[in-house]
């Protein structure tokens, strides 16, 4: 129930004036397909099963950008350690730990490489046995985008090790 400043019958009004405009524009719609051409088109429409594979591949996609989205953070981590911990270190005549924060920074960068190269074989496998049954299965960007992230990895990992 509304207010009591609100009556109720100006309520139905609205209401019913809403439900009788909705039912005009139906019929509108309805009079405008009778009278216009309907085009035919050749292509069959897909059929489930093409829309299972086209899911399927999909799923694989978001799988593989998910671990280039987890690589990039550790690669991306380990770098700013390694500069944090030598913007700290440049002043500082320390002793130097036999795993400090370079080598932690350095552990980082390739296992985030390794998360990387990983997801790539294993999202390729799984899109070439795809293929094997559905040869219309597209090829993924996914790849693509792994493979700069890794580029881009690998460059992060040798500017850590070259650096001091």
């Amino acid at each position: 129930m509304r207010g009591s400043a609100v009556r109720s019958d100006s309520y139905i009004d609205r209401s019913s004036t809403a439900r009788i405009f909705s039912m005009a524009l139906n019929q509108q719609e309805i009079a405008d397909t009778t009278t216009k051409p309907v085009l035919i088109v050749d292509k069959a429409a897909p059929n489930s099963t093409d829309l299972a594979v086209d899911r399927t591949r999909l799923a694989h996609d978001r799988t593989v950008m998910a671990w280039i989205r987890t690589s990039a953070s550790l690669i991306s981590f380990g770098f700013t350690i390694d500069k944090f911990f030598e913007f700290l270190d440049k002043d500082s005549a320390t002793r130097k730990p036999l795993f400090g924060p370079r080598e932690f920074a350095m552990s980082l960068i390739a296992i985030g490489l390794v998360i990387l190269v990983f997801a790539t074989i294993q999202n390729r496998l799984e899109l070439k046995a795809m293929r094997k049954w559905y040869p219309n299965v597209p090829y993924s960007m996914a790849t693509l985008v792994a493979a700069l992230v890794g580029f881009l990895g690998i460059v992060t990992f040798i500017a850590v090790v070259s650096h001091r």
